[in-house]
């Protein structure tokens, strides 16, 4: 299933966030694949996790990047869904997320692909 295809209105633990001038709904799911959100759906010192809202200006990361790690991250396409065109949007989000896992697909698709 990918970020399209989930009925947000159906999730019970979900926020929204801002980032590059776009919203998205994320669910609690996204914690499973990203410390950051891990945290600001449980940690209750986070305050993001009262207010349900996470706002991202000046990241470094726009809203095409942000879509290209959810697409990634809901979908869990290992290593399928990385390519030429968004390794680097993918890599720039696995780390500032705490990612791991991402970050760990990445690092093996660019040790294969991207040899100099």
């Amino acid at each position: 299933m990918s970020y399209e295809e989930v009925d947000h209105s159906s999730i019970p633990d979900k926020c929204t966030v801002e980032i590059g001038g776009s919203q998205f709904l994320v669910s609690s799911i996204l914690g499973m694949r990203s410390n950051y959100f891990k945290q600001a759906f449980l940690n209750p010192s986070f305050i993001e996790s009262q207010t349900k809202t996470i706002n991202m200006f000046d990241v470094g990361i726009s809203s095409d990047d942000f879509l290209s790690f959810l697409l990634y991250a809901y979908s869990y396409v290992r290593r399928d869904g990385i390519d030429g065109i968004n390794y680097l949007s993918l890599l720039k989000c696995a780390n500032y997320f705490q990612a791991k896992d991402i970050f760990d697909d990445i690092e093996e698709y660019i040790i294969t692909n991207c040899r100099g």
